[in-house]
């Protein structure tokens, strides 16, 4: 049933070239970093000063072939631009600017928030896949953002509260004719222990509550640190975006960001999102027209909590284009868990035998093998071992392990992995991306 040791570092190798390549890909795909020239893509011969970025960066944190010294605005220039500027030119008239345009660069938000705009969607996801505090930063300021806040990247690896990895940058934008300020908060995914935190979905074990409690108090958590600042620009736009935890994160950061903000100013996009909600104990979904959630139904990510105990998400769930059979399969096994636990105390307290079917109080609950499963996780080179790796096909509980180590054992498997990564999401949301957002 397991697999070796040669096997998971194969799966860790994979993942991490996935994940050193992915950020300059995806943003120099969607027309957001230097040098990469697109049908949407603006810079200009003049500045709006937009707070140089800060020089260099270790290059032992930069994804493969990005500079360390990152390029000032001046650098980025328009060439043809400044070409057809006349030397009898006064220097106080006004430049012209480009709908859209953020500093030097663009984004294509749409005219309304209610409006889903795949363009936008990938280029936000570009700045999904951070890392380290200096790669965000990099992201952001080599977008044209000024960073303002960036938080929670300094964790402990064994930090399991409930909070995530986040950074806030201010720009301006051209939108609907007049210059706006937008603000961009990006929400990183999971990152060693918040792994425990994952699966730890309801800490009160309150069986009717409406909200997956653990992405709650992330989303509390980026409100609290960037609402002030928010507050103090004049009717901002907000963009959030956010991959996996990141993604139920900013799911629920724009939920209580439409408690506060106009919506028609708020434009959130989710990426391999869990659920988080539960309409029928008291979350009200009418109003937040302005949250789109990008799902692959290949993804198990997007099955937890499970949809069998009522959770579902915020706002708009956009389903991408899949394989019929392993979307079965991945729902079929979302299903098969819900029946073992069918409640929330059950997934607390209620104890399976491993080897045997049946409950057993000498046994292990669903949160208990999560949390073990949470462990090879956060190091996939272990193996399973003790108690889990007693678990076989008569156990309640061998439909949760495989659920998401596709049988392997050890960990996420690599074909599981694979489907939840932010590359295969762009290419998923490029191919429907319609001709005129191009």
């Amino acid at each position: 049933m397991f697999r070796s040791k040669t096997y998971v570092r194969s799966i860790l190798a994979a993942v991490l070239i996935v994940c050193t390549v992915l950020p300059v890909f995806c943003l120099s795909g969607c027309g957001l970093l230097p040098g990469v020239k697109t049908s949407s893509s603006v810079s200009f011969s003049f500045s709006l000063d937009p707070g140089e970025p800060s020089g260099q960066i270790p290059e032992s944190d930069l994804p493969s072939g990005v500079p360390s010294d990152v390029p000032s605005a001046d650098e980025l220039s328009d060439p043809a631009a400044s070409a057809e500027e006349s030397p009898e030119e006064s220097p106080s008239e006004a430049p012209v600017l480009e709908e859209g345009s953020v500093l030097y660069r663009s984004m294509s938000i749409p005219d309304s928030s209610s409006a889903v705009s795949h363009r936008l969607a990938s280029q936000l996801l570009g700045f999904c896949s951070l890392g380290s505090e200096n790669v965000a930063r990099y992201l952001l300021e080599s977008s044209g953002f000024e960073v303002l806040v960036a938080s929670g990247f300094d964790k402990s690896p064994t930090d399991d509260s409930h909070t995530c990895a986040f950074i806030m940058g201010k720009g301006t934008l051209l939108y609907k004719g007049a210059l706006r300020t937008l603000f961009l908060i990006v929400v990183r995914g999971t990152s060693d222990a918040e792994w425990l935190s994952n699966f730890n979905f309801a800490p009160s074990e309150d069986e009717h509550t409406a909200y997956a409690e653990n992405f709650l108090a992330c989303a509390e958590d980026v409100l609290a640190k960037t609402e002030d600042l928010l507050k103090e620009a004049e009717n901002p736009l907000i963009a959030v975006c956010g991959h996996s935890r990141g993604a139920a994160c900013a799911n629920l950061t724009g939920v209580l960001l439409n408690r506060s903000f106009p919506v028609e100013n708020t434009f959130v996009y989710t990426f391999a999102t869990p659920t988080t909600v539960r309409e029928k104990e008291g979350f009200d979904n009418t109003p937040h027209v302005n949250i789109f959630n990008y799902l692959n139904p290949c993804d198990v990510v997007t099955k937890v909590p499970l949809e069998g105990w009522g959770f579902g998400r915020a706002g708009t769930d956009i389903f991408l284009e899949a394989d019929e059979e392993a979307a079965k399969k991945v729902a079929d096994s979302a299903d098969a868990v819900a029946a073992v636990v069918p409640t929330i105390h059950d997934y607390y307290h209620t104890k399976h035998a491993l080897n045997s079917s049946g409950k057993d109080k000498d046994g292990m609950t669903a949160y208990e093998v999560m949390k073990r499963m949470a462990d090879l996780f956060i190091n996939p080179s272990m193996q399973l071992d003790g108690d889990l790796a007693a678990i076989d096909q008569k156990s309640a509980f061998y439909p949760l392990v495989t659920f998401f180590s596709g049988g392997s054992g050890t960990g996420l498997s690599l074909s599981v992995m694979m489907q939840h990564m932010p590359a295969l999401y762009l290419l998923k949301i490029q191919g429907i991306i319609p001709e005129e957002e191009t």
